[in-house]
């Protein structure tokens, strides 16, 4: 239930979504409005299926609680999240607010479930969402561009980097240099964003020590994922003085599903057993 009243134009968006049904299965989906609630029969509510409780939140995993099964399954696991953000662009939809709370994972089996649908919209629509900050796409975060599928493409590789380096990609030196203030978290996310791991501008290196985890992920992954992360979080940065002109165009160079499945494919393809203990030793599941 919806604690204060939503537009008409958000109502009615979710009733169409409801209408139309889930991408795949992967999608907890609405399924149905509640009636008005409230004293001026103004609040609405949804229902949908409750999620099995062998899916653990994102922050279990980054916290250690609970770890993947094997490399194979981790791969598998973000095979299944680039499916399921194929399959809702295929439908004409974006997210537009893809963070740490709205993904849950089977680390038995490399299933995903993708929770609170009810902000997505058709491709070109926003009704006024546009994120979580750290997962917002710089060009969002900014008010630059309205989230769309192009900045999902940033959120879903923020996730997946997440999921391998237990890091987020823009957090480097430059988030140890002082205190965290909204001016310098803006430029961090918004104004100024460099790649922890930018091939020509050191700037924003990882933490030896905080982020040991992530140096260690990132030298051991494949030259072909590693281009992937390159490509999204240098492609589209909204540096002071580039115009929105160029930035339209430099958006769309970020990775596509396609090109993700199919390189995580080729990962799980590289992967190998250890003859001793008969886990993956492809990369170090951190």
């Amino acid at each position: 239930r919806y604690l204060k009243p939503m537009s008409n134009d958000f109502i009615e968006n979710l009733r169409a979504n409801i209408i139309k049904g889930a991408p795949n299965d992967s999608f907890i989906w609405p399924l149905g409005l509640t009636e008005p609630l409230g004293s001026n029969k103004n609040t609405y509510g949804y229902i949908m299926d409750i999620y099995d409780p062998r899916f653990s939140s994102f922050t279990k995993l980054i916290k250690g609680e609970v770890t993947f099964k094997s490399k194979e399954i981790q791969i598998a696991t973000l095979i299944d999240l680039v499916d399921a953000f194929e399959a809702l662009h295929a439908e004409g939809y974006s997210y537009q607010d893809l963070n740490d709370g709205g993904v849950r994972f089977d680390c038995q089996n490399g299933q995903v479930l993708v929770c609170d649908n009810d902000n997505v919209s058709p491709y070109g629509v926003n009704l006024g969402i546009l994120g979580k900050f750290k997962w917002m796409a710089p060009e969002v975060a900014i008010k630059m561009f309205m989230p769309d599928k192009h900045s999902d493409r940033f959120s879903l590789a923020v996730l997946m980097f997440y999921l391998i380096c237990h890091a987020h990609p823009l957090d480097g030196k430059k988030r140890l240099s002082g205190q965290l203030t909204a001016s310098i978290q803006s430029k961090l996310y918004g104004t100024e964003p460099v790649f922890i791991f930018h091939p020509t501008d050191d700037s924003n290196r990882p933490d030896p020590q905080k982020d040991a985890n992530a140096l260690i992920a990132w030298a051991a992954l494949p030259d072909f994922i590693k281009d992937l992360f390159i490509k999204t979080f240098t492609s589209g940065m909204p540096y002071i003085g580039k115009r929105k002109e160029d930035l339209t165009m430099e958006r769309q160079g970020r990775a596509s599903e396609k090109e993700w499945r199919e390189a995580l494919h080729r990962w799980m393809d590289t992967t190998a057993d250890c003859p001793k203990c008969n886990h993956s030793v492809c990369v170090p599941i951190v």
